[in-house]
């Protein structure tokens, strides 16, 4: 993802009152970003859906096997993290294996 990218979807969600930049003290060239009061209702609104949502795909599942898999899907998700950085970072592509 660019930082082009990045403040666009910082742009779009600061236009909706979600988040705010602010200004680190200690650095002036960093600017944080963090959630406002809608921001924080939102997602503790959509949270709360995602977990509902989450209960009826995996009702099987117990506490440990949730475990297991965000451990699981952290793993993909670094594997193929990995290795489409060094693929954007060669410009070459990257072969499977």
């Amino acid at each position: 993802m660019t930082s082009s990218t990045v403040t666009n979807r910082i742009d779009r969600m600061e236009a909706k009152d979600l988040v705010e930049r602010v200004r680190d003290p200690d650095d002036r060239r960093s600017v944080r970003v963090r959630l406002t009061a809608h921001g924080i209702d939102v997602v503790d609104r959509i949270f709360r859906l995602h977990l509902a949502n989450e209960a009826r795909l995996l009702p099987d599942y117990e506490p440990a096997d949730y475990q297991n898999l965000a451990g699981e899907l952290r793993r993909l998700l670094e594997h193929f993290g990995d290795r489409l950085d060094r693929g954007r970072a060669t410009g070459k592509p990257v072969e499977n294996g």
